[in-house]
Protein backbone atom coordinates (compact mmCIF):
# COMPACT_ATOMS: atom_id res chain seq x y z
CA UNK A 1 0.00 0.00 0.00
CA UNK A 2 1.60 2.93 -0.94
CA UNK A 3 2.47 5.78 2.10
CA UNK A 4 0.44 8.62 2.03
CA UNK A 5 1.97 12.33 1.73
CA UNK A 6 0.76 13.47 4.95
CA UNK A 7 1.87 10.14 6.52
CA UNK A 8 5.37 10.57 5.31
CA UNK A 9 5.89 14.35 5.91
CA UNK A 10 4.79 13.71 9.29
CA UNK A 11 6.78 11.00 10.06
CA UNK A 12 10.48 12.43 9.36
CA UNK A 13 9.76 15.60 10.68
CA UNK A 14 12.74 16.16 13.36
CA UNK A 15 13.20 19.48 16.05
CA UNK A 16 10.27 21.03 13.86
CA UNK A 17 11.75 20.11 10.56
CA UNK A 18 12.11 18.32 7.81
CA UNK A 19 16.01 16.71 6.78
CA UNK A 20 17.89 18.36 4.19
CA UNK A 21 18.07 15.23 2.04
CA UNK A 22 14.08 14.93 2.66
CA UNK A 23 12.04 13.73 -0.43
CA UNK A 24 8.59 13.03 -1.55
CA UNK A 25 7.82 8.93 -1.11
CA UNK A 26 8.94 7.12 -4.80
CA UNK A 27 5.30 6.60 -5.05
CA UNK A 28 3.71 9.96 -5.59
CA UNK A 29 6.69 10.74 -8.48
CA UNK A 30 5.51 11.77 -11.72
CA UNK A 31 7.86 9.02 -14.00
CA UNK A 32 10.65 10.93 -16.00
CA UNK A 33 12.77 13.55 -14.62
CA UNK A 34 12.88 13.67 -11.16
CA UNK A 35 12.39 17.64 -10.04
CA UNK A 36 13.51 18.93 -6.11
CA UNK A 37 10.60 19.69 -4.12
CA UNK A 38 8.84 22.39 -4.90
CA UNK A 39 10.74 23.19 -8.41
CA UNK A 40 8.49 22.30 -10.92
CA UNK A 41 5.99 24.74 -9.25
CA UNK A 42 8.68 27.57 -9.09
CA UNK A 43 10.22 27.42 -12.63
CA UNK A 44 6.91 27.24 -14.37
CA UNK A 45 5.88 30.46 -12.23
CA UNK A 46 8.78 32.50 -12.83
CA UNK A 47 10.01 31.34 -15.94
CA UNK A 48 6.94 30.35 -17.93
CA UNK A 49 4.26 32.36 -16.42
CA UNK A 50 1.87 29.44 -17.52
CA UNK A 51 -1.88 29.23 -18.64
CA UNK A 52 -4.45 28.25 -16.90
CA UNK A 53 -5.91 24.90 -18.30
CA UNK A 54 -9.84 24.46 -18.22
CA UNK A 55 -10.41 20.85 -17.31
CA UNK A 56 -12.27 22.16 -14.00
CA UNK A 57 -15.31 21.28 -14.84
CA UNK A 58 -13.98 17.47 -14.37
CA UNK A 59 -12.51 18.23 -11.23
CA UNK A 60 -15.66 19.13 -9.93
CA UNK A 61 -17.44 16.26 -10.93
CA UNK A 62 -15.27 13.91 -9.53
CA UNK A 63 -15.78 16.16 -6.32
CA UNK A 64 -19.63 14.82 -6.43
CA UNK A 65 -18.46 11.23 -6.75
CA UNK A 66 -18.28 8.19 -3.82
CA UNK A 67 -14.43 7.60 -3.87
CA UNK A 68 -13.47 11.72 -4.00
CA UNK A 69 -9.51 10.88 -4.30
CA UNK A 70 -9.26 8.66 -7.08
CA UNK A 71 -11.80 10.61 -9.19
CA UNK A 72 -10.10 14.05 -8.53
CA UNK A 73 -6.64 12.28 -9.17
CA UNK A 74 -8.13 10.62 -12.32
CA UNK A 75 -9.34 14.04 -13.37
CA UNK A 76 -6.27 15.68 -12.80
CA UNK A 77 -3.98 13.63 -14.40
CA UNK A 78 -1.07 14.67 -15.38
CA UNK A 79 -1.91 18.14 -15.20
CA UNK A 80 -0.52 20.58 -12.74
CA UNK A 81 -2.44 21.71 -9.87
CA UNK A 82 -0.54 25.21 -10.75
CA UNK A 83 -2.70 25.60 -13.94
CA UNK A 84 -5.70 24.67 -12.31
CA UNK A 85 -6.49 26.33 -9.02
CA UNK A 86 -7.43 29.45 -10.05
CA UNK A 87 -10.25 28.04 -12.70
CA UNK A 88 -11.15 25.50 -10.26
CA UNK A 89 -11.63 27.95 -7.48
CA UNK A 90 -13.56 30.33 -9.76
CA UNK A 91 -16.17 27.82 -11.10
CA UNK A 92 -16.62 26.81 -7.15
CA UNK A 93 -17.27 30.28 -6.11
CA UNK A 94 -19.85 30.37 -9.09
CA UNK A 95 -21.53 27.14 -8.87
CA UNK A 96 -22.39 27.62 -5.16
CA UNK A 97 -22.92 23.96 -4.33
CA UNK A 98 -20.77 23.02 -1.86
CA UNK A 99 -21.11 24.27 1.96
CA UNK A 100 -18.60 25.00 3.79
CA UNK A 101 -18.23 22.36 6.56
CA UNK A 102 -18.92 19.94 3.31
CA UNK A 103 -15.76 21.25 1.05
CA UNK A 104 -13.59 21.64 4.38
CA UNK A 105 -14.19 18.07 4.95
CA UNK A 106 -13.41 17.03 1.38
CA UNK A 107 -10.32 19.01 1.11
CA UNK A 108 -9.03 17.70 4.27
CA UNK A 109 -9.44 14.29 3.28
CA UNK A 110 -7.57 14.91 0.20
CA UNK A 111 -4.91 16.42 1.58
CA UNK A 112 -4.04 13.73 4.59
CA UNK A 113 -5.13 10.55 1.99
CA UNK A 114 -2.91 11.15 -0.75
CA UNK A 115 -0.51 9.82 -2.41
CA UNK A 116 -0.24 12.59 -5.27
CA UNK A 117 1.34 15.90 -4.81
CA UNK A 118 -1.03 17.47 -6.61
CA UNK A 119 -4.39 16.15 -5.60
CA UNK A 120 -2.52 17.51 -2.09
CA UNK A 121 -2.76 20.79 -3.88
CA UNK A 122 -5.99 20.51 -5.20
CA UNK A 123 -6.83 19.69 -1.20
CA UNK A 124 -5.29 23.13 -0.15
CA UNK A 125 -6.42 25.33 -3.31
CA UNK A 126 -10.18 24.38 -1.91
CA UNK A 127 -9.21 25.04 1.94
CA UNK A 128 -8.18 28.57 0.38
CA UNK A 129 -11.92 29.15 -0.48
CA UNK A 130 -12.80 28.60 3.00
CA UNK A 131 -12.53 30.70 6.84
CA UNK A 132 -10.48 28.26 8.26
CA UNK A 133 -8.30 30.73 10.87
CA UNK A 134 -10.02 29.21 13.77
CA UNK A 135 -10.15 25.47 12.68
CA UNK A 136 -7.14 23.69 14.71
CA UNK A 137 -6.56 20.86 12.75
CA UNK A 138 -6.22 23.05 9.30
CA UNK A 139 -3.14 25.23 10.92
CA UNK A 140 -1.83 22.16 12.15
CA UNK A 141 -1.76 20.95 8.87
CA UNK A 142 -0.61 24.06 7.36
CA UNK A 143 2.17 23.92 9.93
CA UNK A 144 3.16 20.04 8.92
CA UNK A 145 2.89 20.31 5.17
CA UNK A 146 4.78 24.25 5.36
CA UNK A 147 7.86 22.26 6.20
CA UNK A 148 8.10 20.52 2.71
CA UNK A 149 9.31 22.90 -0.03
CA UNK A 150 6.71 21.19 -2.08
CA UNK A 151 3.53 22.54 -0.66
CA UNK A 152 5.40 25.67 1.17
CA UNK A 153 3.31 28.05 -1.99
CA UNK A 154 0.09 26.04 -0.77
CA UNK A 155 0.34 26.87 2.27
CA UNK A 156 1.52 30.49 2.24
CA UNK A 157 -2.02 30.87 0.15
CA UNK A 158 -4.18 30.04 2.80
CA UNK A 159 -2.04 31.39 5.45
CA UNK A 160 -1.54 35.13 4.09
CA UNK A 161 -5.97 35.49 5.17
CA UNK A 162 -5.27 34.66 8.65
CA UNK A 163 -4.59 37.75 11.29
CA UNK A 164 -1.36 36.28 11.87
CA UNK A 165 -0.89 35.00 8.77
CA UNK A 166 2.40 37.05 8.47
CA UNK A 167 3.70 35.72 11.68
CA UNK A 168 3.11 31.91 10.56
CA UNK A 169 4.81 32.54 7.26
CA UNK A 170 7.91 34.02 9.01
CA UNK A 171 8.22 30.66 11.00
CA UNK A 172 7.98 28.67 8.02
CA UNK A 173 10.72 30.63 6.24
CA UNK A 174 12.72 29.93 8.67
CA UNK A 175 12.30 26.35 8.55
CA UNK A 176 12.77 25.76 4.55
CA UNK A 177 15.69 26.31 2.43
CA UNK A 178 14.95 25.42 -0.97
CA UNK A 179 12.12 26.08 -3.05
CA UNK A 180 9.81 26.86 -0.24
CA UNK A 181 11.75 30.03 1.53
CA UNK A 182 11.59 31.86 -2.20
CA UNK A 183 8.15 31.70 -2.40
CA UNK A 184 7.93 32.53 1.50
CA UNK A 185 10.24 35.45 0.79
CA UNK A 186 9.63 36.58 -2.56
CA UNK A 187 5.67 36.39 -2.77
CA UNK A 188 3.98 36.36 0.63
CA UNK A 189 6.71 37.31 3.95
CA UNK A 190 5.99 41.23 4.69
CA UNK A 191 8.36 43.19 6.53
CA UNK A 192 6.55 43.98 9.54
CA UNK A 193 9.20 43.43 12.41
CA UNK A 194 11.93 44.58 12.76
CA UNK A 195 12.99 41.35 13.30
CA UNK A 196 11.80 39.84 10.14
CA UNK A 197 13.82 42.45 8.44
CA UNK A 198 16.56 41.58 10.23
CA UNK A 199 16.30 38.19 9.33
CA UNK A 200 15.52 38.86 5.93
CA UNK A 201 18.85 40.86 5.42
CA UNK A 202 20.89 38.78 7.47
CA UNK A 203 19.54 35.07 5.62
CA UNK A 204 16.87 35.91 3.27
CA UNK A 205 19.51 35.05 0.16
CA UNK A 206 20.86 32.11 1.96
CA UNK A 207 19.40 29.31 0.11
CA UNK A 208 19.69 25.92 -1.55
CA UNK A 209 18.25 27.53 -4.43
CA UNK A 210 19.59 30.27 -6.41
CA UNK A 211 19.75 33.36 -4.24
CA UNK A 212 19.10 35.24 -7.05
CA UNK A 213 15.35 34.13 -7.26
CA UNK A 214 15.00 36.23 -3.81
CA UNK A 215 17.41 38.95 -3.53
CA UNK A 216 15.46 41.71 -5.09
CA UNK A 217 12.63 41.12 -2.70
CA UNK A 218 15.50 40.64 0.44
CA UNK A 219 17.05 43.99 -0.65
CA UNK A 220 13.73 45.77 -0.50
CA UNK A 221 11.74 43.93 2.16
CA UNK A 222 14.76 43.90 4.74
CA UNK A 223 14.94 48.02 3.58
CA UNK A 224 19.00 47.44 2.73
CA UNK A 225 18.80 50.70 1.02
CA UNK A 226 18.09 52.63 4.30
CA UNK A 227 20.58 50.47 6.46
CA UNK A 228 23.46 51.04 3.69
CA UNK A 229 22.85 55.03 4.09
CA UNK A 230 22.63 55.52 7.16
CA UNK A 231 25.22 53.27 8.58
CA UNK A 232 28.88 53.75 8.44
CA UNK A 233 30.43 50.65 6.70
CA UNK A 234 32.16 49.06 10.12
CA UNK A 235 28.76 49.36 11.85
CA UNK A 236 27.63 46.33 10.57
CA UNK A 237 28.08 43.19 12.41
CA UNK A 238 28.77 40.03 11.44
CA UNK A 239 25.74 38.18 10.32
CA UNK A 240 24.86 41.24 8.47
CA UNK A 241 27.97 41.48 6.73
CA UNK A 242 27.28 37.27 5.24
CA UNK A 243 24.20 38.57 4.50
CA UNK A 244 25.06 41.42 2.29
CA UNK A 245 27.59 39.22 0.61
CA UNK A 246 24.92 36.85 0.06
CA UNK A 247 22.94 39.54 -1.29
CA UNK A 248 25.10 40.88 -3.43
CA UNK A 249 26.01 37.50 -5.15
CA UNK A 250 22.30 37.68 -5.83
CA UNK A 251 21.61 40.37 -7.12
CA UNK A 252 24.54 40.62 -9.49
CA UNK A 253 23.71 36.59 -11.09
CA UNK A 254 21.07 37.98 -13.24
CA UNK A 255 20.63 34.96 -15.08
CA UNK A 256 17.62 33.40 -13.40
CA UNK A 257 16.00 36.67 -12.40
CA UNK A 258 16.06 40.17 -12.91
CA UNK A 259 18.23 41.64 -9.79
CA UNK A 260 20.24 44.82 -9.44
CA UNK A 261 19.75 46.23 -12.70
CA UNK A 262 15.76 45.94 -11.33
CA UNK A 263 16.37 48.63 -8.09
CA UNK A 264 16.64 52.31 -8.31
CA UNK A 265 20.42 53.44 -8.65
CA UNK A 266 21.77 49.46 -9.13
CA UNK A 267 25.20 51.34 -9.28
CA UNK A 268 24.83 53.29 -5.89
CA UNK A 269 23.70 50.00 -4.60
CA UNK A 270 26.32 48.01 -5.41
CA UNK A 271 29.12 50.23 -4.68
CA UNK A 272 27.70 50.53 -0.77
CA UNK A 273 27.10 47.08 -0.60
CA UNK A 274 30.90 47.21 -1.74
CA UNK A 275 32.15 49.62 1.02
CA UNK A 276 31.13 47.55 3.76
CA UNK A 277 32.61 43.91 2.39
CA UNK A 278 35.86 45.05 1.41
CA UNK A 279 36.08 45.73 5.43
CA UNK A 280 36.14 42.11 5.79
CA UNK A 281 38.51 41.12 3.24
CA UNK A 282 40.13 38.14 3.27
CA UNK A 283 37.66 37.22 6.55
CA UNK A 284 36.34 34.48 4.17
CA UNK A 285 36.32 33.09 0.93
CA UNK A 286 32.52 33.36 0.49
CA UNK A 287 32.95 37.43 1.26
CA UNK A 288 36.04 37.96 -1.50
CA UNK A 289 33.87 36.06 -4.08
CA UNK A 290 31.01 38.32 -3.09
CA UNK A 291 33.47 41.58 -3.82
CA UNK A 292 34.57 39.90 -7.51
CA UNK A 293 31.04 39.43 -8.25
CA UNK A 294 30.02 42.99 -7.81
CA UNK A 295 33.41 44.24 -9.88
CA UNK A 296 32.72 42.14 -12.65
CA UNK A 297 29.09 43.04 -12.95
CA UNK A 298 28.67 45.06 -16.06
CA UNK A 299 25.69 47.60 -16.09
CA UNK A 300 23.13 47.48 -18.80
CA UNK A 301 23.74 50.34 -21.40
Amino acid sequence: MNVSIYDHIKNNIKDGRLPENFTLPENCEKEGVKFACGAMDGIMMYHFGGQAEDNADDIISALHCNDIPNAVKEAVGTKQTLFLCDALQQEIIKEKKFRANELCKIALDLIKSSDSAEIVKIGFALLELIDTEAVTEVRELLRIFGLCDEFTLWCCYILRHYKDGNEEIFRLAQKVNGWGKVFAVKEFLEPETPEIRRWLLCSGCENDILGSYTAEAVFVKSDAARLLESRLPHEFDEREVHGLAALAIGLTDEGPMAGVSALDEPKKVLESIRSVLVQHMGDEEFIDSAVAAIDSYEFPE
